[in-house]
């Protein structure tokens, strides 16, 4: 009996070692199916941020495109925007040049256009008044003037025609 006890406690031994290393076989199959678990939840995790990422750039190079689309529509209204400014400036001289040239005609002044061309609209019946007065003044200046004429009075008339009765009253101012 002592071998059936003996060989009972081996067996109890052996049975309870097996259990043991399953016991541990299936801690270690747990641990692994924890690490398995883990590494999938990290891969997933990694897969979403991966996604995450994935959609994030395909934003930023969407946003790109679209400024990089409005720097160009900025770009033309700018150039635009000069080619209007400078037609209407063109426009703006060209109307001034003949808001000119109609007060000259009114003025009787065609023939000095040129002389009127850089003044500015606001002062130009200013300039048009001045040029006039002094047109006058060079008239006046360069009409005839005779030399050495003197208008003779009544006194030198009658001494020249030797008239001593009209001499005599012009001398002592009486009318006749």
């Amino acid at each position: 009996m002592e071998e059936t006890k003996v060989t009972d406690q081996e067996q109890n031994e052996q049975i309870e070692t097996e259990q043991q290393e399953e016991t541990e076989e299936v801690k270690d199959t747990q641990k692994t199916q924890k690490k398995a678990t883990k590494t999938t939840k990290k891969k997933e995790e990694s897969n979403t941020q991966s996604d995450e990422l994935k959609a994030l750039q395909s934003e930023i190079e969407s946003l790109k495109a679209q400024v990089n689309e409005k720097d160009s529509k900025f770009a033309e209204l700018q150039t635009k925007l000069s080619d209007i400014e400078t037609k209407s400036s063109e426009q703006l001289a060209t109307i001034q040049k003949k808001d000119v040239e109609l007060k000259l005609a009114q003025k009787g002044l065609t023939e000095f256009q040129e002389f009127f061309a850089n003044v500015q609209p606001e002062k130009l019946d200013e300039q048009i008044e001045k040029f006039q007065s002094l047109m006058k003044q060079k008239e006046i200046d360069n009409s005839f003037k005779p030399n050495n004429y003197t208008q003779d009075d009544k006194l030198t008339q009658a001494k020249n025609k030797g008239d001593l009765k009209s001499y005599i009253g012009a001398l002592f101012g009486a009318n006749k």
